[in-house]
């Protein structure tokens, strides 16, 4: 077996673990046991790391500079599921915001400096996921709205634990324009009810998320058929 088909197969095994992670993580947040959250979120990315660790080191220069925008959006996502009952509305929306504008910045840096890579790809990608769910328990939380914002968050795991269970040889969801599209709405959806009022706010939150739905819908069909 060569290299790049070792390190697939970890990929897909980290995977499924982290996603089992987030969610006990998620749960646990809900629950009211604070930390939690970060801490398992922290040793999955740590452990992916990890794994990764030949493939980022032949990145030059400095690992890959997108990497490093990526993982500023991590620390601030992990500061924010710490720290978000000490801040006010105002400053959770326009952080949150902050975060989303390095999206798509370290994917352009990557491309320019010809850095790109599995592991910048992966790691962007499950740093989304991540805020989705994030700030979907954070909304849940302190009572913007029902427990329905919580399936978004929820979606992306549960799809990766269900090709596991399921047995299903692809492992990432087909990818679409559309597919970004909808991701990028429900991105810019998410800080909203911080922002403006719940009377707009939601409605927007609540096309978004139904949206999602029918993506991770759309993907498990593409999947089976």
């Amino acid at each position: 077996m060569d290299y790049k088909t070792r390190i697939k197969k970890k990929i897909i095994r980290w995977n499924t673990v982290h996603a089992f992670l987030i969610v006990t993580g998620m749960l646990a947040e809900l629950l009211g046991y604070r930390f939690v959250f970060p801490l398992l979120a922290w040793v999955s990315f740590m452990w992916f790391f990890a794994i990764m660790e030949k493939d980022i080191k032949i990145l030059k220069p400095a690992y890959g500079p997108g990497n490093w925008i990526t993982l500023l959006r991590l620390a601030g996502l992990l500061f924010l599921i710490i720290y978000y009952p000490h801040l006010g509305f105002t400053q959770i929306g326009l952080f949150a915001y902050f975060l989303i504008s390095l999206d798509g910045v370290d994917g352009f840096i990557a491309r320019k400096t010809h850095t790109t890579s599995e592991f910048g790809a992966w790691f962007d990608m499950e740093t989304d996921a991540f805020y989705v769910a994030l700030m979907g328990v954070v909304i849940y939380t302190l009572g913007l709205t029902g427990p329905w914002i919580l399936v978004p968050g929820f979606l992306r795991y549960l799809y990766s634990l269900g090709i596991w269970i399921f047995k299903i040889p692809e492992k990432q969801e087909t990818r679409s324009n559309l597919g970004k599209y909808i991701a990028g709405f429900m991105f810019v959806s998410l800080p909203l009810p911080f922002l403006i009022p719940l009377n707009i706010a939601i409605p927007i939150l609540g096309i978004a998320s139904l949206a999602i739905v029918f993506s991770f819908a759309r993907s498990v069909y593409l999947l089976i058929e």
